[in-house]
């Protein structure tokens, strides 16, 4: 399409990746997403849904004709779960390391998260992963089963339930 399709998650605007992990997580619930369904998920008006996912065209990262469903692309899919990694190694480390509680771990991801590039991601797993194996040594109290373990569990992550809870306006 001729479209510029080298969009990285650090130069994805903190709404656009909000828009993609809405359009993932609504996929995740029902077979399809519409404009509508993004728009009350996100408490925005549909135009500015329009407005969005015209942006996320042109990147390649979904595909959507006017009044028809939204899906994420490859490249899409690949983008949001890069963005949800980076979200899950600051959770893992404030609520599983430092064991502050869900809702303040969660205000702290979403203020830095989306700073934070992919190598800084990385390196923040291996900090997490290494302090859990090493818990006894350091002493850290009740270090809680990682996120990704819980996901490979096919179990609800608290990550999932969270980004579940935003969508359908449910408490956890």
């Amino acid at each position: 399409m001729g479209y510029n399709t080298r969009v990285t998650h650090c130069t994805l605007s903190q709404s656009l990746k909000a828009y993609l992990r809405t359009i993932y997580f609504i996929s995740r619930k029902q077979d399809t997403v519409r404009v509508k369904d993004v728009a009350a998920a996100l408490q925005v008006t549909s135009a500015s849904v329009t407005e969005a996912l015209s942006s996320l065209i042109k990147s390649d990262l979904i595909e959507h004709k006017p009044y028809r469903t939204i899906a994420l692309t490859p490249n899409g899919f690949v983008m949001t779960q890069e963005i949800l990694h980076h979200q899950r190694a600051l959770f893992d480390f404030f609520y599983d390391i430092l064991g502050m509680n869900e809702s303040e771990a969660h205000d702290i991801v979403s203020r830095v998260g989306e700073a934070m590039s992919s190598d800084s991601a990385t390196r923040m797993n291996a900090l997490v992963k290494k302090l859990k194996s090493n818990k006894a040594i350091l002493g850290l109290p009740n270090i809680r089963v990682p996120l990704n373990e819980a996901c490979v569990r096919q179990t609800r992550c608290t990550m999932c339930k969270y980004y579940t809870s935003m969508i359908t306006g449910n408490e956890l």
